[in-house]
């Protein structure tokens, strides 16, 4: 219901912003997994730009302990680039690092595919799109099915836009 509200209501949970993205620090991976699906709702209505001195240690979460931690962040990037378009490049550069994190070859290919999906998001707001587009085709031979079948449906919507 939270979830639903900071969708829908963002300027209602925003001044609760501290509470959320203290939720990041808990030793819960169900806390910070919530934190991570709320406060990208939250940019929305971040007219004090709350969220530009923590971003930082919000991408961090990329290479949290727990990989779904991970998945629901990398899925969650695109709406804070929406909401901040000026984050944009910089939330691509930290979506490209998953190579960096330590997570399991097949996870990272699973965690690839919701990069993907906001990749989609945030496309149209990058300037080098070369990069993006480089690393969606090399999930083109991904161990993940879903990870495949996403890249190329970026591929075929966005390679075409670029030329």
């Amino acid at each position: 219901m939270i979830f639903q509200m900071s969708k829908t209501h963002p300027q209602l949970l925003y001044p609760e912003w501290d509470y959320f993205f203290g939720l990041l620090e808990s030793p819960n991976a169900y806390h910070r997994m919530s934190a991570i699906n709320i406060i990208p709702c939250l940019t929305s209505a971040d007219t004090g730009r709350k969220f530009d001195p923590v971003f930082d240690r919000y991408f961090q979460l990329l290479d949290d302990k727990s990989m779904i931690v991970a998945r629901y962040l990398a899925l969650s990037a695109g709406i804070i680039a929406k909401n901040k378009p000026y984050l944009a490049e910089k939330i691509s550069e930290k979506l490209l690092g998953i190579e960096n994190t330590h997570h399991e070859e097949g996870r990272k290919d699973l965690i690839k595919h919701d990069i993907i999906q906001s990749f989609s998001l945030l496309f149209d707001q990058i300037t080098e799109k070369e990069k993006i587009l480089s690393f969606v085709e090399k999930q083109l031979n991904s161990s993940s099915p879903k990870t495949r079948k996403a890249a190329k449906a970026f591929l075929n919507k966005f390679a075409k836009m670029n030329k």
